[in-house]
């Protein structure tokens, strides 16, 4: 799986959205992963609308850096199969 894009909007709870290429056949929704400011509290995986090159202002801001501690959390994630564990 790859990121395509990052954004970040200061008045929500997961302030941070990450892209991802994986995307449901059936709604077009791309596979996002959402997470508080600091990925210490909270991180979720969910679907939303994402268009390649497009706007996109209801994920916020596109951002090309993030702190070491947050890459570190999503790359963990990102690795974690159906159960919760890492592979």
């Amino acid at each position: 799986m790859e990121v395509l894009a990052t954004f970040y909007q200061l008045d929500v709870i997961g302030c941070w959205t990450v892209v991802k290429d994986e995307r449901d056949p059936q709604t077009g929704y791309r596979t996002m992963l959402a997470l508080v400011y600091d990925a210490r509290m909270f991180s979720q995986f969910t679907e939303g609308y994402y268009e390649p090159g497009g706007g996109n202002s209801h994920l916020g801001a596109q951002v090309c850096l993030m702190g070491k501690h947050l890459v570190e959390h999503v790359a963990g994630r990102l690795r974690e199969d159906g159960d919760g564990t890492t592979e």
